[in-house]
């Protein structure tokens, strides 16, 4: 059995394609080509020149179409022309020659599902970007014997009639572990932060950081100094074991975000404002998913993450109740084991 992986989220395509191969199944990624160092390490796929022209092919029909038409991954779906239509003017070939080369596809771009949803089975696997207008792309990639999938109830709730399965996100407990908090410092992640400062909680992060205390990894962060940088992925997995504390920003409209669900299954205290979405979007669901492993902060301030940084015997047992609670529930939740099995049960219950 053979599964096409569109793009769209380099870390969680990366997650994806290695549940699949846990899986059994044979993973066709031809967007992925040749070898070098991806955000989850070295890389060296084997995609063949011909099967990456294609998806180029492809690529650059989507591009040309959201140059053209629309950058709106639901507006896609009913523009005149559709993505679909554009793209197969453009690539047609392309789109079947990759279509005939897998059983179903897995994509997370509204775009991707608007175009392969016509020509293979396909799953549309939603990851937090999407709202309640959402309802006629739904109908339309299930029309066609597709399968959406949501990654938390909160996002499912936004379509009740659809009664969408939910399936979270999902790591592993023997990679993210070991947290020790020796360093005296509190970690943040976002990409781009200054320049999608209201998306990404720009002001909270200027009103927790402590000097001299604080990283920030992400890239296009240089602009807020020497602390805020690309990690790579084995540095990036050592400072969540060291710094004390993960304070999680989040992302409008994402109820939750990778980040701070590799931190808690690492063991960080997790730390974070409970942020209002608009009401179109899923709500802000990181304290209810961590439980007693996230400390909501009523207000953002430098004092109120000292209480928990400090090196006082009472912040100490704070941060080990917190770290202990949010690895208990990232681990029930988020593990791989229970993932791989929601997810080739779907499957098997979706293409019988």
């Amino acid at each position: 059995m053979r599964v096409y992986l569109g793009g769209g989220h380099e870390e969680l395509m990366y997650d994806l394609g290695a549940m699949y191969r846990r899986l059994g199944y044979d993973v066709f990624e031809p967007g992925i080509c040749g070898r070098f160092e991806s955000k989850r390490g070295p890389r060296d796929p084997e995609t063949t020149e011909d099967e990456a022209a294609h998806q180029r092919r492809i690529d650059d029909a989507l591009r040309d179409y959201a140059a053209k038409v629309t950058t709106d991954h639901l507006v896609c779906f009913t523009a005149r022309p559709t993505v679909f239509e554009h793209v197969m003017d453009a690539a047609g070939s392309s789109v079947e020659w990759v279509a005939s080369r897998a059983n179903f596809a897995h994509v997370i771009l509204g775009t991707h599902a608007a175009l392969f949803s016509h020509v293979i089975p396909t799953i549309w696997q939603f990851h937090g970007q999407q709202n309640a207008r959402y309802d006629l792309a739904i109908s339309e990639v299930c029309g066609r014997g597709g399968c959406v999938v949501c990654y938390c109830q909160q996002e499912a709730d936004l379509f009740p009639g659809a009664r969408l399965p939910v399936i979270h996100f999902g790591k592993n407990p023997q990679e993210w572990c070991g947290w020790t908090g020796e360093e005296e410092s509190v970690f943040y992640v976002a990409n781009s932060l200054a320049q999608r400062a209201e998306a990404c909680h720009y002001q909270a992060f200027r009103d927790t950081m402590i000097p001299g205390k604080w990283w920030l990894a992400g890239e296009n962060n240089e602009r807020l100094g020497d602390r805020a940088r690309r990690f790579r992925f084995d540095e990036f997995k050592q400072q969540m074991r060291n710094s004390r504390v993960f304070f999680a920003l989040g992302t409008v409209p994402a109820p939750y975000t990778l980040a701070p669900i590799e931190a808690a299954m690492t063991g960080m205290p997790i730390l974070t404002p409970w942020y209002r979405h608009p009401k179109e979007c899923a709500p802000y669901a990181l304290p209810d998913l961590l439980g007693a492993g996230c400390l909501v902060v009523s207000k953002p301030s430098q004092h109120a993450v000292e209480k928990v940084l400090g090196d006082g015997i009472i912040a100490r047992r704070r941060r080990e109740k917190l770290s202990r609670r949010a690895r208990e529930a990232a681990v029930r939740l988020f593990s791989n084991e229970r993932v791989d099995r929601e997810w080739a049960l779907l499957i098997k219950e979706w293409r019988g």
